[in-house]
């Protein structure tokens, strides 16, 4: 529970610090704290019940763009200086690192299960902002214009373009299965070591601890 605390209250921070280099005004940062805690904490409790990366990603995503959104209605401001700030905490750097670091080793289990987790995360915070950005479009549509017909053809271009999204989702998610059990089934070892060149010598082993090298002639 503690751990949980201070991943939060972290994340805050962070996300306070992101806002003032993006300049946003000094009264404006206590609503961005809130907001990225906030979301972080759906994050962390849909991390502890589901275990799905992508979910987690993608509600956590949804509430932050949302909340922008609100905020940018209530404050004056645009909500991309709300939601970059809010979208930090969630950006999968940890995960980033470590795939690269597996990459460098050739250690292709650690490189699959890391990458996995990598493109889940990103592909979630995608399309979380990509779901509340198309409904704020089709209420801004239908309020413009004030047809009936306005928000069906919405409706269709959104389920249209959820419906892509999730079938890219599934056919990379498969991808990166298939890799990964390639990658634990290979008869290869994770790291090679660099094979000697054309003409090099190679060293005799070390004598036991019992044993005296001979004397060389």
């Amino acid at each position: 529970m503690l751990s949980y605390v201070i991943q939060v209250i972290c994340a805050s921070l962070g996300s306070a610090g992101f806002a003032l280099l993006f300049n946003l005004r000094r009264d404006k940062i206590p609503y961005v704290t809130v907001g990225s805690a906030i979301g972080y904490c759906i994050y962390l409790a849909l991390i502890h019940f589901t275990a799905s990366t992508l979910i987690a990603n993608m509600a956590a995503a949804m509430f932050c763009t949302a909340l922008a959104e609100i905020y940018a209605r209530w404050r004056k401001a645009p909500a991309t200086l709300f939601l970059m700030s809010h979208i930090m905490p969630l950006v999968p750097g940890g995960s980033l690192f470590y795939t690269m670091r597996s990459l460098v080793q050739q250690d292709q289990v650690a490189f699959a299960a890391y990458g996995t987790d990598t493109v889940l995360a990103a592909v979630g915070i995608a399309v979380g902002i990509l779901a509340v950005t198309s409904a704020r479009y089709i209420l801004q549509s239908y309020q413009q214009n004030g047809k009936a017909d306005s928000p069906v053809k919405s409706c269709k271009s959104f389920i249209s373009y959820i419906s892509t999204a999730l079938s890219v989702i599934c056919k990379l998610k498969t991808a990166l299965r298939r890799l990964l059990l390639n990658a634990q089934s290979s008869p290869y070892p994770r790291s090679r070591k660099p094979s000697h060149t054309r003409g090099s010598q190679t060293r005799p082993p070390p004598p036991a601890a019992d044993q005296t090298p001979s004397p060389s002639r």
